[in-house]
């Protein structure tokens, strides 16, 4: 499975605020793609939102573990989806984890300047960012958020594991 010793103050951080939960049977699933819907609930835990929630969507289904969380994203704006689809099983990609963070640390009161395409230069494939997400992904890259990893590399389209997840949030929320 790889070694994740990289993440693990992070994850034991979330772990201890109640932030995160492991995947079943004591596992945490470090190497695993997180999905949207499960991104959801762990912002809405992390920035312990108290809105009511929005009217969701078509493909969220009532009852499930992150129903709610997608909810309250969706009622402040963290959560758009296309027409009435969240796509909640779907992986995370790095970019749409950049926007939703990014919203969520607005939602919850804070200010920062958005940044911009600029601010992307220094990775060997910042231009592969989508316009959609460059000035959110700019911005997280400006408060240290994210990160490139050893390659120079930001890996917008990249699907972001579990243990990606907890550093890049732990590091949102102790700030």
């Amino acid at each position: 499975m790889g070694n994740y010793t990289w993440a693990s103050a992070a994850v034991e951080y979330l772990y201890a605020g109640g932030v995160v939960n492991g995947t079943g049977d004591g596992a945490f699933s470090p190497g695993a793609f997180i999905t949207r819907g499960s991104f959801m609930l762990m912002l809405d835990r992390a920035f312990q939102f108290t809105a009511s929630g929005g009217p969701g969507f078509a493909d969220v289904p009532e009852g499930s573990v992150y129903a709610d969380a997608v909810k309250v994203a969706q009622a402040l704006g963290i959560a758009q989806g296309s027409g009435s689809y969240f796509y909640p099983t779907r992986p995370l990609s790095r970019q749409q984890a950049a926007v939703f963070l990014a919203r969520a640390m607005r939602a919850s009161g804070w200010s920062f300047t958005a940044g911009s395409r600029s601010d992307l230069s220094g990775f060997s494939d910042g231009a592969a960012v989508s316009d959609y997400a460059a000035a959110d992904m700019a911005a997280m890259v400006r408060l240290g958020v994210f990160q490139g990893g050893s390659d120079g590399k930001l890996n917008p389209q990249s699907s972001l594991t579990r243990a990606q997840m907890a550093v890049i949030l732990c590091r949102a929320i102790t700030l």
